[in-house]
């Protein structure tokens, strides 16, 4: 467990640009599309104007990455329209970390688990995956120590190379890493540089180092002075480790005491560096110039100053590198201006003079998406042995003057597969390490064959959305960026189609049937629990193209809702119009009356519906009035009270509203929550004798009630994570939300929710019975057939009992004899369940 100690980070100690500077998504197509502008909304309208007309649906266009960051970002955009610089998100990640710092442990009584992925089943998926990693390091004093780093899941270290694996950066201000460094003399000192270089999932804070192996981490010198830069690899100078070098978006940083101060020696946007082997005076850079111009720079001096070894028109990323096996080899890998491949050059001479090896092969697989992952490398033993990779992994033995392609990213069960987009390409002792869009993959062979490490505990996982049946919260489906549809089955992740997995819903009325939808809401995909061995399949096509999350929604019957410019539904079927309505812009949100499904609570980013008091399909909706003062920036997410359903609730990047008249007036309920955080997503608790909410922001979950004025931190052992969605099931007490990072977490409901249940037991609920205890014994209305752990807490947070069980069946006593009358919190745990509940011992 990593020790929680306050942050020695202050975002307004660093000189802070323009926004403008790179507030955009990282990519060619910003210059492209001449956006001009700061603002969010103007700088999607000109991506949109861009692509009109244009093809958009061939591998690495560019639209979908596009897609991937408006909504990433579109509910953080500020109320003056632009988006915030990664200082105020550091800031305001400070604030949370320091309100749990000081957070009354008797008030916040969450107990936040990670579900993962931390491993997943092939089941219908073309491009099986788990989560992205950008950077891969072996530690250079211990051969099985493998780092790797994510977009925006941190920093991991396995000390088995790939068996197991611990984070070490659960509450950085930026848990995104490029770059990571470890000292040869001392493994314990560890740099990293933070954000996401390659698509801007998170930006960058600087530089980072810890000194006790990753247990506590305190920022270096200043790297960064604009307000959203990104920065890529570190490298540690090879004899004098208080020498570094970084590059980043503004530059290339050289540090000579070890971080405590830099120097900026090149500026612009420097992508790659690479030192020369045995010659730690021999730098070689990438920079990237206006007009499409690529320079190759070479300093002779330590970094200190370049020269102009090539440059290269019309040109667009490139990627360097090096060997050991032959010191004087540059080998030089370019794309075209629109990022297809353009060119292999190398240099036998250290960067004199340069030929070309190919110009005419397919290692790009057709794409132009190397702006987002392109790596080269070569080995450390073989200087004509290199690999290189966009889509797949290619090989060459003869220098690149030929290439052989590994097995194609749709092809899973292949010996050699690595799950597309591949962004980091190393040798470190004889092995090949490819970091890609799926995880991390190692070959012993020289890329004969891959074994995937990911499986093996890496929590990276990037949802966008989840829900859980509500039966069972051991019943979760979700969708992952670029690793498609997962759904949570007897505590086992599977991993059902590919493609980008968006919104998902799982059928209350057989909650073994699992759906979820791919990009735009087209086609949607369904999974069977109930047949363990099966795969995936289509369950539909869209009726049309909704957004990039198009959502998907049950009531309490088999209708199924979908929503795009109309409102749709299905019932096992086809989808049917369902909306005499056609919305604009298109909606985002859509929830169910869960006492009627004919009475449905949509909305889109601006404006909130409802239809009721309807016999018939299509139903019409009316728009409801807005709130005074407005909705507080873009609609995040709507809520039905499920105990009163006249009561709603919604949520936008800087509110939390409430009505008590089906939206016909509206309460600001925002209150002492941080106006730093976007209000993702809202929850209600079912039967929660007080009414409970819980408002997920970005960083951090809270929740109130009917006796609260304020809203309370419910956020214990939860890592800095971007907070996507919020689920509440009912039946076992839990509150589950997915990040965009860090996977899907779980925690018992609060304390103060609970009632006493004064009913009999059924096979429906998770009851504690009889309630009031008599006798000292309990017991639990339903079967746990694994190891739990059964604790007993007074009101006033003291353990005062606890027991482990083999399993907990109709038979076993819940042990609360001896204990003095009041009330108490009992808490039952296992693999597949956790339990909370309050009873009264008489």
């Amino acid at each position: 467990m990593k020790r929680l100690l306050p942050l020695l980070f202050l975002g307004g100690a660093v000189s802070i640009g323009s926004a403008q500077e790179l507030n955009h998504l990282n990519t060619p197509m910003h210059e492209q599309a001449k956006v001009q502008s700061d603002k969010f909304q103007d700088q999607v309208d000109a991506y949109k104007a861009f692509w009109e007309g244009k093809d958009r649906n061939f591998r690495g266009a560019g639209y979908k990455q596009m897609e991937r960051w408006m909504e990433l970002w579109k509910y953080e955009v500020k109320e003056d329209g632009t988006l915030p610089s990664a200082f105020e998100l550091a800031d305001s990640w400070n604030e949370i970390h320091n309100m749990r710092l000081n957070a009354n442990p008797a008030e916040d009584d969450s107990n936040w688990t990670s579900l993962g992925p931390f491993t997943h089943t092939n089941q219908g998926s073309w491009s099986s995956g788990q989560g992205r990693i950008n950077v891969s390091l072996v530690d250079p004093n211990d051969p099985n120590k493998l780092y790797v780093g994510a977009p925006d899941g941190g920093l991991w270290v396995s000390p088995d190379h790939g068996e197991t694996w611990e984070p070490l950066t659960l509450y950085l201000p930026s848990i995104g890493i490029s770059g990571i460094a470890v000292d040869y003399n001392n493994s314990n000192t560890i740099y990293i540089t933070t954000g996401d270089e390659d698509a801007a999932d998170s930006y960058s804070v600087g530089v980072y180092k810890s000194v006790d192996g990753g247990q506590t981490w305190n920022p270096t010198g200043t790297t960064v002075t604009g307000t959203n830069a990104l920065m890529g690899e570190i490298y540690i100078h090879p004899t004098n480790s208080n020498i570094l070098w970084a590059v980043s978006s503004q530059g290339l940083f050289k540090t000579t005491d070890g971080g405590n101060t830099w120097s900026n020696n090149v500026s612009g946007n420097v992508k790659e560096i690479r030192l020369k082997p045995g010659d730690p005076n021999t730098i070689y850079i990438v920079q990237r110039q206006a007009g499409n111009i690529i320079k190759l720079l070479k300093s002779t001096d330590g970094g200190d100053t370049f020269s102009d070894i090539r440059e290269i028109t019309n040109a667009g990323r490139t990627a360097i590198d090096v060997t050991a096996a032959n010191p004087d080899y540059l080998y030089v890998l370019v794309s075209n201006a629109n990022d297809s491949f353009k060119h292999l050059l190398r240099s036998t001479d250290s960067g004199a003079t340069f030929e070309v090896r190919n110009s005419t092969a397919n290692i790009y697989d057709g794409s132009q998406q190397a702006w987002f992952d392109l790596a080269l490398v070569a080995s450390d033993t073989d200087p004509e042995l290199i690999f290189s990779g966009v889509l797949n992994v290619w090989k060459s033995t003869n220098g690149g003057t030929t290439w052989t392609s590994g097995a194609s990213w749709s092809n899973p069960n292949a010996p050699n597969y690595t799950h597309a987009d591949i962004h980091d390409l190393k040798f470190f002792n004889g092995k090949l390490y490819a970091g890609t869009d799926g995880g991390i993959y190692i070959s012993d062979d020289n890329g004969a064959t891959f074994s995937d490490k990911t499986k093996n505990g890496l929590n990276i996982g990037q949802f966008y959305r989840i829900d859980v049946a509500p039966d069972s919260s051991s019943k979760i489906v979700g969708g992952l960026q670029d690793n498609g549809g997962y759904a949570f089955v007897n505590d086992n992740w599977i991993n059902y189609h590919g493609a980008d997995g968006m919104d998902a819903a799982i059928n209350p009325t057989n909650s073994n049937m699992y759906y979820g939808f791919i990009q735009f809401g087209n086609p949607l995909y369904r999974f069977n629990a109930g047949n363990p061995g099966g795969n995936g399949s289509i369950a539909a096509n869209g009726p049309e193209y909704g957004n990039w999350v198009t959502p998907l929604e049950y009531g309490a019957t088999n209708v199924m809702y979908a929503g795009y410019s109309k409102l749709y539904r299905s019932t096992g079927g086809a989808f049917a119009v369902s909306s005499t309505n056609t919305f604009t812009p298109m909606l985002d949100h859509i929830r169910v009356d869960h006492s009627n499904d004919k009475r449905v609570l949509v909305a889109n980013t601006s404006r909130i519906y409802l239809a009721e008091n309807q016999d018939s399909y299509p139903l019409t909706f009316e728009q409801l009035p807005t709130p005074a003062g407005g909705f507080g920036g873009q609609i995040t997410n709507i809520e039905i009270n499920q105990d009163q359903p006249n009561i709603f609730y919604a949520t936008s990047s800087t509110r939390v509203l409430k009505t008590e008249d089906s939206g016909q007036t509206w309460t600001n309920i925002t209150r002492n929550l941080p106006t730093s955080q976007t209000k993702f997503a809202i929850a209600h608790q079912k039967g929660s004798h007080n009414n409970t909410v819980y408002v997920a922001t970005r960083n951090a979950v809270f929740y109130t009630n009917d006796d609260l004025d304020e809203w309370v931190l419910f956020n214990a052992n939860l890592p800095h994570a971007r907070i996507t969605d919020i689920e509440v099931n009912s039946v076992e007490g839990h509150v589950v939300i997915s990040t965009y990072g860090r996977g899907v977490w779980r925690s018992p409901v609060t304390q103060s929710s609970l009632s006493i249940e004064e009913v009999a037991p059924n096979d429906n609920s998770a009851m504690i019975y009889p309630n009031p205890v008599v006798n000292g014994q309990a017991k639990l209305s339903m079967h746990i057939n694994e190891p739990a752990k059964y604790t007993v807490h007074s009101l006033e947070g003291k353990l005062v009992k606890q027991k482990d069980y083999n399993f907990i069946d109709k038979n076993t006593n819940l042990d609360l004899s001896g204990l003095a009358k009041g009330t108490y919190v009992v808490t039952i745990t296992s693999e597949k369940h956790l339990i909370r509940r309050k009873v009264i011992v008489k």
